[in-house]
Formats: structure tokens, C-alpha cells, sequence
């Protein structure tokens, strides 16, 4: 007997119809099946949309269907499918929705918090070979390894087992899920794939132009929906704030490329950003932990880093978030794009747009910010120079400076930067230690400061001088020819002198 199936919405294609019915015929009739279901997001006005929930005895998983078929080569972030076309990687979008629905389920009842919630990516063409980097090969299966990941709980590490009132419990929440909206469209844009954005106020699509042009767009949605009109003006405003502060910095070295933004003619309104940056691009940190990279390529990235970010502060802002996951980078063991991004808290010095507010310290990226702005709320140029510096250790190390929020308060020393048993470049211990000292005024004069010394830096690692192996016939100071080497070092046995070419006169 197949799994209980309870469509709650329709496939938005043949394909995915497929998928889900072989999903539902490959598990035993004690597991449920919801499919198409769209359930609450931890953002106000703001869904994520399922393609299965598989409800089982040990585990509730959330199921990404994809029809890719044959061989497909990736990582995290990025896919090579048989035909040659590289897409983002869907891991990150269902990890992220694996993530809000554990904590959905925990707000719902409190006993549901000890439920393992898991997500997966099914590959549902018959012959789909993925071919996934070793850390994160265990997230994504193919007809073969679908059975096998969902039903052995050893696969999980043997999680503690549903409980029946633990069951009903997710039964009633996942009945309580509306049907899917088949969304595909956005103006004129064609909707390809939905990409991770679990902790911004914005759904983030990759898009198509339907015109001749066929142009591809990274879409910034922000859906305008609220009880009353001032909270929607409030949505309404946030989004306008964050196209303006794009528009200020367009066109600066390694920003995020942003084009313009449309406002939508649907219910709800929506407001639309359009970024050109279509590459698949991940963040910075993960990069250093997929390539280990060696320290030229991570001085390369923190020069670009650097500069983009003096270009942020000639443009009268302060990033106010900066840390490795505000960075994104292309996936080459030196990274041809580097992008700096995650502008919604960014300060306007000129006063033009309004600041805003974080929305708590619980947030992990404040555990790179200036120990004056936790305090006092003022972020300013300088302060972005020690979430640079706080960066640069993570970058450099692969470890992070501060657990949390309470030790960038307490008193602090920089240790010795190693990565693995190599001494990090001296420009960058040195700058490192300049950049986290308390005292603002300590800190380097500004960012383009910061970028002149790690690009010096970058030219003297890659211009060593070299050494010149000295030959018979060589000159020395114009003065001395070699006639014949003795011998290399302490080994050198007597033998022939050097000839002196220098000319005396008689007396």
C-alpha cells in the first residue's frame, strides 16, 4: 500500500505531478503525503511554498521535486545539469524551509519542538545521476535513494520517535495549510526559480523577461499586505527605502548590480526590485569552507571587499551588517565576482532616507558589529571598519572572532591569525588588529585606506622577487666575473678563485 496523499494544491506542471506520485507509491501506508501546500514563513504576510510534506513515523521532511534528468554536477550553491546550463542550487531554498517549519511547528505547541524536521531534494527523473559534493550529497536523492532516506531513521542519526499526540498535532497545522498559489508570473517577467531568502523581509526570485530580449533578472519581491494601512505603508516604505539606497550605490565596485523596480498591479501589491547579477553566487563564507582556498585568492577578496565598501561610504552610507554572509562570491578558487550585499539596515548619512532599526541582537551577523554601535545604536563609517576587521578574521582563519553579541561587549584580544598551521600575511594581521580596536579613532582613516594596503599587500605576494641563480661569465656589482662554482654551501671544496676585474694602477 502507497503513502497517504493529501493534495492540497495542483502540481504546477506535468513533471512535478509525476514526481509526487512517485513520491507517494514509494512510502509504506503509515506515512502521509501532503502536496502543493503553502504554509506560514517566520515573515509577516509571507509563505513558503511546498512541494510535498512527508509526514513520517521518526521525521516530518520537506520535499523539493525537481525533473532534471541525467548526470547533474554541484555543491551548495551552484548546479551544472546534463545539458551544460548552470542553475542555483535548490539546497539552500529547502534547508531554509526545513528551518521555518521546525520553528512553526515549535510555536504551535511546545512538545513539537523535539520533532526532526529534515529537507530533501528529489530528483524525480528516472534517470537522474546527481553528483553532489560530499558535505551536502546526504540532502539530495534520486529514485534509487528515496526510500532508503526517508524511511531508515539511522539516516537522521536515529531521532527520538513521533509521538501520536505529536502527530496529530502536525496532521491538524498541515491541514491548516492553504493550497499553493501556481505563481509563474510577475509583470512581465517569467518566474524560473525560487531562491533562498529565509531571514529578509522579500521573496527572491530568479526571473525571465517575456520580450524578445529574454533578459534574466534577480527579483527582490516585497509583498504589501497588512491589517491596516499603515502597516502596509510601513511594508510599502521599507521597500521604497531599500530601492533608493540600491540607486545611490549603482554602479560602485563589487555591489550587488541593481537595475530599477516595479510596483505590481495584483492583490496584494507588490513592490519589485531587479538586480542583473543573475551568476550563482554564495557567501563568502561558504566559499572558504567548499574551495580552501589558499591566501592569495582570500587577500584578493578582501582588497575587493575593502574597495567596495570605501565606495559605500564616498556614497554617504554605512552598511551597518557587514559580516562573511553579507558578502557573496562566484564559486572559482578566485572568485571572478565578488558582490557585497544585504543593504536593508544601511545608514544614510545625508539624511535622505530614514534609518531603521535592527530587529534583534538575536540576529547572528550582530556578532560582527562595532561594540559603540550595539551600545549606543550610532553606527558610522568607522564602525563598519570593525565589522570589516571582524570579517577579515573569519575570512582569514575560517573561525569566527565572537560566539555572540555578549563577547564584542566584554573585553577582547585579537589572537594570532593561522589558518591551518600557515601564519596569515602580515598586512592582514596587522590591519586586523587596527580594525577591532575599541576606540574608534584607533581605527584606520577609512575603508579606501584599508583597500590601499591590502592591494599593496596583494602586489607583493604575487611579486615576489626571484632568485637569480648565478652562472660562470655571470658579473657581480660590475666588479667580479665567475670563472667556476666550488661547490653549493657548506659543502664547497676548494677549486678554482673568481677573477678580479678590477684594474690597479702602478705606482
Amino acid at each position: 500500500m502507497p503513502a497517504r496523499h493529501v493534495p492540497k494544491g495542483h502540481p504546477v506542471h506535468d513533471a512535478e505531478a509525476r514526481g509526487i506520485q512517485a513520491l507517494v507509491r514509494a512510502l509504506p501506508d503509515n506515512y502521509w503525503v501532503f502536496s502543493n501546500i503553502e504554509l506560514p514563513s517566520d515573515r509577516r504576510g509571507q509563505t513558503f511554498e511546498h512541494d510535498a510534506i512527508v509526514l513520517a513515523p521518526h521525521a516530518v521532511f520537506t520535499v523539493e521535486l525537481k525533473s532534471w534528468g541525467g548526470r547533474i554536477v554541484g555543491n551548495r550553491d551552484r548546479w551544472t545539469l546534463a545539458d551544460g546550463t548552470v542553475v542555483p542550487s535548490p539546497i539552500p531554498l529547502v534547508l531554509a524551509k526545513a528551518r521555518v517549519l521546525k520553528g512553526r511547528l515549535q510555536t504551535r505547541r511546545r512538545e513539537l519542538g523535539t520533532v526532526w524536521v529534515q529537507g530533501v531534494v528529489f530528483l524525480s527523473a528516472a534517470d537522474a545521476a546527481p553528483q553532489i559534493t560530499r558535505d551536502y550529497e546526504d540532502f539530495v536523492v534520486n529514485h534509487d535513494g528515496l526510500r532508503k532516506a526517508l524511511t531508515d531513521p539511522a539516516w537522521l542519526g536515529h531521532p527520538t520517535p513521533i509521538t501520536a499526540t505529536q502527530r496529530r498535532a502536525i496532521e491538524d497545522f498541515l491541514n491548516d495549510g492553504r493550497p499553493t498559489r501556481i505563481q509563474d508570473q510577475l509583470e512581465d517577467f517569467r518566474l524560473l526559480q525560487r531562491l533562498a531568502a529565509e531571514d529578509r523581509p522579500f521573496e527572491a526570485w530568479l526571473a525571465e523577461r517575456t520580450s524578445l530580449t529574454r533578459e534574466r533578472r534577480v527579483l527582490h519581491a516585497y509583498t504589501i499586505v497588512g491589517e491596516t494601512e499603515a502597516e502596509r505603508e510601513r511594508l510599502r516604505a521599507h521597500a521604497l527605502r531599500e530601492a533608493t539606497l540600491h540607486g545611490k550605490i549603482r554602479g560602485g565596485p563589487d555591489v550587488l548590480r541593481y537595475d530599477t523596480y516595479f510596483v505590481t498591479r495584483d492583490d496584494p501589491q507588490r513592490i519589485v526590485l531587479q538586480f542583473e547579477d543573475t551568476t550563482p553566487l554564495q557567501p563568502m563564507d561558504a566559499w572558504a569552507k567548499d574551495r580552501n582556498p589558499g591566501q592569495h585568492a582570500r587577500l584578493a577578496v578582501a582588497a575587493r571587499l575593502a574597495r567596495s565598501l570605501a565606495w559605500v561610504h564616498e556614497k554617504g552610507l554605512v552598511h551597518r551588517r557587514l559580516s562573511p554572509e553579507a558578502v557573496l562570491v562566484s564559486s572559482e578558487d578566485i572568485p571572478v565576482e565578488v558582490r557585497l550585499c544585504a543593504f536593508e539596515l544601511a545608514r544614510d548619512l545625508t539624511g535622505a532616507v530614514a534609518t531603521v532599526t535592527g530587529s534583534s541582537l538575536g540576529d547572528p551577523t550582530f556578532r560582527y558589529a562595532a561594540p559603540e554601535a550595539l551600545k549606543t545604536g550610532e553606527a558610522t563609517p568607522r564602525s563598519d571598519l570593525f565589522s570589516l576587521g571582524a570579517t577579515l578574521v573569519e575570512l582569514f582563519t575560517g573561525r569566527s572572532l565572537f560566539a555572540n553579541v555578549d563577547e564584542v561587549l566584554r573585553p577582547f584580544t585579537v589572537p594570532p591569525l593561522h589558518l591551518g598551521e600557515r601564519a596569515c600575511p602580515r598586512v592582514v594581521s596587522e590591519l586586523v588588529t587596527e580594525l577591532l580596536a575599541i576606540d574608534p579613532a584607533a581605527r584606520p582613516q577609512d575603508a579606501a585606506a584599508v583597500a590601499d594596503r591590502l592591494e599593496q599587500g596583494l602586489h607583493d605576494l604575487t611579486h615576489q622577487p626571484v632568485r637569480t641563480e648565478l652562472a660562470p661569465g655571470a658579473e657581480i656589482r660590475q666588479t667580479y666575473e665567475l670563472v667556476a662554482r666550488l661547490g653549493r654551501g657548506a659543502t664547497a671544496q676548494p677549486g678554482r678563485l673568481v677573477s678580479s676585474r678590477r684594474t690597479t694602477s702602478s705606482s
